[in-house]
């Protein structure tokens, strides 16, 4: 989905910007003080059945299969960096990128169920999850 046309459309459209951040387009999808216009506020969450959902849970099923690689990256990288450097992995290690899944944390957790938690949630179980979820992908 990072490099489809669709998710650069999407992007650049939401936040405005020809090359917006992950943090920029954090604001635009989840826009502080107005969570009934999140991005995912009109679905339900799969995993709880609660209003609101992940990014990734918006998304058509073809792009939404168990993780294959874990993506570690930062907020403040610019779009094009990130799908750059996933098309030169990508290429020189001759994948097909229709059967990489990435688990990249802005898109899988559900911002609504962090937000409902925030200073609730013991972060040792938060931790327990991450490491599941790590040693699961694998890669």
């Amino acid at each position: 989905y990072l490099l489809s046309q669709e998710f650069l459309v999407f992007a650049t459209k939401c936040t405005g910007s020809p090359d917006p951040t992950f943090l920029e387009l954090k604001d635009c999808i989840w826009p502080k003080g107005r969570e009934m216009e999140w991005h995912g506020s009109d679905h339900h969450c799969p995993r709880d059945a609660k209003s609101g959902c992940s990014f990734l849970d918006t998304l058509p099923s073809e792009h939404r299969q168990d993780a294959t690689h874990f993506l570690s990256w930062v907020w403040g990288y610019n779009i094009s960096m990130v799908r750059a450097a996933l098309k030169c992995w990508v290429e020189e290690d001759e994948l097909d990128s229709s059967k990489i899944y990435l688990y990249m944390c802005f898109f899988v957790n559900n911002q609504f169920r962090i937000a409902e938690n925030r200073g609730k949630e013991d972060p040792n179980k938060l931790a327990q999850v991450f490491e599941q979820n790590l040693k699961r992908i694998g890669k």
